[in-house]
């Protein structure tokens, strides 16, 4: 039996950060394909090794940097993903040197409560 011990997703990003990247508006909605968000990053408790964490993250920055190119034909500029800092510090991202870059306005999945999250890139 095949037992998973982390998930990882990513999707197409769907709010820009274009004030930190430095992109004029007239630019922003053309750029956003280069850009994609890691929406989901979980490891299994039983799971817990370490430096697992940031290896498998590098790993599939690598690996999607390739899936990436070969199903959009256009490399990728930035990963981005959400940090509720209530619950979570970031540890794997910034171990992976991922950069903190500022909280959003707490716009979150309507099941929970509007609440600031951090931003890393």
């Amino acid at each position: 039996m095949q037992e998973y011990f982390i998930v990882l997703k990513y999707s197409i990003l769907w709010c820009s950060i274009i004030l930190w990247i430095g992109w004029r508006y007239h630019h922003q909605f053309d750029r956003l394909k280069l850009i994609t968000n890691n929406s989901r990053l979980l490891i299994l408790p039983q799971w817990h090794t370490p430096n697992a964490a940031t290896r498998i993250l590098s790993l599939c920055q690598r690996r999607l940097q390739t899936d990436w190119m070969r199903h959009f034909h256009h490399p990728l500029l930035l990963l981005e993903t959400f940090v509720d800092p209530q619950h979570f510090h970031g540890t794997i991202y910034r171990a992976a040197n991922w950069i903190i870059w500022g909280s959003t306005k707490g716009f979150r999945p309507r099941q929970r409560p509007r609440l600031p999250t951090q931003r890393l890139a």
